[in-house]
């Protein structure tokens, strides 16, 4: 197994019981030591340096983007960057998602220690593997389990701007709110000519580059398209279908394509299969 975007990440934080620890670490792709303490542990399938080091402090993420410099607050890593970390400053331990828990950590508490993984299968080697039902009932009828739930009952998901912390010899969670949510723009109202001149802004960077767009059909997804093509990017887009019976977005985004001529492309769940001489053809778009 190869993880070419962001690498496969387990550890533990609390009072560790290095037996455990080495069997979650057995279980899963091979990895490398990030940081071993007495109450924090970390350990990466790829080099992991910290993005900060003093002393007993230190502060690792491991998302597509990453901090530079330490922040005061986990929280303003999250929402900046939208990657999950693990952050010590010799007092406290904090584990903690990405604003919106777009990159997984799952977790298992045993007695005064959790123990995580970006992948779920690790963490399965070390409790009973039971059945979640209402998890499974949540995923036919939204797609997705509610909460921290995971198919399996013993294993958790952190949700996105949550944290779990290790202070004075206790486990807590922290829950916060990202700080578009914290705070509404009353002083000033934005018009939808201003987004579109902000779009344009945005894309700049991207100027003369190929652009592959997911496009489901929605209003997000057809600005951030209709915005790229206006800007003469080469655009190819891809539409996946829910597979839930109602695929309403295949034919939504094939009519909002072909009104600006873009090359379409679909799949039932997720692109065909790509031959690795096509693939490197593929990999010089952005997304």
């Amino acid at each position: 197994m190869q993880f070419n975007v962001r690498p496969y990440v387990c550890g533990a934080l609390g009072r560790i019981d290095t037996a455990v620890l080495g069997k979650l670490m057995a279980a899963g792709p091979k990895v490398w030591p990030a940081l071993q303490s007495a109450d924090a542990a970390l350990f990466s399938s790829s080099p992991l340096p910290p993005y900060h080091r003093a002393g007993d402090a230190y502060a690792f993420a491991w998302g597509e983007r990453r901090p530079s410099t330490a922040e005061d607050e986990w929280i303003t890593v999250a929402e900046t960057y939208e990657t999950p970390g693990l952050i010590g400053d010799g007092r406290k331990v904090t584990l903690h998602t990405g604003a919106l828990g777009l990159v997984d950590v799952y977790y298992v508490r045993l007695g005064e220690a959790v123990y995580f993984s970006s992948l779920i299968q690790p963490l399965l080697s070390l409790v009973p593997v039971r059945i979640d039902w209402s998890a499974w009932a949540s995923i036919l009828q939204v797609t997705f389990p509610l909460g921290e739930a995971t198919p399996y009952g013993e294993v958790k998901r952190l949700p996105g701007a949550s944290a779990l912390t290790f202070e004075h010899g206790r486990l807590a969670t922290e829950r916060r709110l990202p700080r578009w949510l914290r705070t509404e723009p009353y002083e000033k109202w934005i018009s939808p000519r201003e987004i579109v001149e902000l779009l344009h802004h945005v894309y700049e960077e991207y100027d003369g580059r190929r652009l592959l767009v997911p496009v489901s059909g929605g209003y997000d997804s057809r600005l951030l398209a209709s915005v790229a093509r206006a800007r003469g990017f080469d655009v190819e887009s891809w539409t996946t279908s829910p597979d839930d019976g109602t695929d309403t977005d295949i034919a939504f985004a094939r009519s909002i394509t072909r009104s600006w001529a873009s090359r379409t492309g679909w799949s039932r769940r997720t692109p065909p299969t790509i031959r690795p001489t096509r693939w490197r053809w593929r990999a010089g778009w952005s997304t």
